[in-house]
């Protein structure tokens, strides 16, 4: 299962913004985040089945953040608590209803 939960007004606002061509270019569905001014969950857990690999990046999956910003990357593997907060929080905000 993948889901890609990105922040309404970066979407509506930026045309720089690869959520959407990322999500319809594989397919994947994209649901906005509503219930906060600014969504900044960065998070892509990897075969959440499996030898999951979670990882948080600082970026906003921008141009700027891929062509000319400083951006982190914390990648953690095999931590099944981990895994398991990421699906729960994901599954609440992906579930909650929008305003």
């Amino acid at each position: 299962m993948a889901v890609i939960l990105a922040d309404r007004e970066m979407v509506r606002k930026g045309e720089n913004s690869l959520i959407l061509k990322l999500g319809f270019a594989e397919g994947i569905p994209v649901r906005l985040e509503t219930r906060y001014g600014n969504a900044h969950n960065k998070v892509l857990l990897i075969d959440a089945g499996g030898e999951q690999a979670s990882s948080l990046p600082a970026a906003n999956f921008t141009w700027s953040a891929q062509a000319r910003n400083a951006e982190n990357l914390l990648i953690l593997r095999g931590n099944p608590r981990w895994r398991n907060a990421v699906l729960t929080t994901g599954a609440a905000i992906a579930t909650t209803p929008r305003r």
